[in-house]
């Protein structure tokens, strides 16, 4: 079980980066804006909204063309994706590595095809259109196969990016 003390402070720390680079350089003109380095949802839908208030506060955004973020499609519920469009979020790329159930218990994220199809359809249906799926290659017991399978099922749900990364192990 997650502790979400981290999360919190983590989440003080990045407006308090915001303010102090806003203050360098004031309402300075934000075209694309990407939430990564992982599952950056996890701050919650609160906190999120803070940050993104915080950054309003600071930054010109009357230009944004593209505020994306990364997810992972297990915690997605009803009231993050109210968030996500809250906060103006126009494109998601989900993290879903491969849709083979014995790659996903080898790696330790079940995420059956079917939940993240529902995703999918919660966000198009919340009005985020624009989808990536983001699948892996090299994974631990993985097959080429495997790879085949998971892209299909992939660009059976229409992605508008659908994007393959290699694996490499960092401990």
């Amino acid at each position: 079980m997650r502790r979400f003390d981290p999360i919190a402070s983590y989440a003080r720390h990045l407006i308090r980066e915001v303010e102090m680079i806003g203050a360098l350089v004031p309402q300075r003109k934000v075209t694309h804006w990407h939430w990564g380095g992982g599952t950056p949802s996890i701050i919650g839908p609160a906190l999120m909204r803070e940050v993104v208030a915080k950054v309003r506060d600071h930054f010109d955004l009357t230009a944004l063309q593209e505020h994306a973020i990364e997810l992972d499609p297990r915690h997605l519920d009803d009231e993050m994706i109210a968030a996500l469009t809250d906060c103006g979020i126009n494109r998601v790329s989900l993290g879903v590595q491969d849709f083979a159930p014995h790659v996903q218990e080898a790696i330790g994220r079940i995420q059956p095809f079917e939940q993240v199809r529902d995703v999918v359809t919660r966000l198009r249906k919340a009005g985020i259109a624009n989808i990536n799926i983001d699948l892996m290659y090299g994974l631990p017991l993985q097959t080429i196969d495997d790879v085949r399978t998971s892209a299909r099922l992939a660009a059976s749900l229409s992605p508008q990016r659908l994007a393959l990364f290699g694996y490499a192990h960092v401990p």
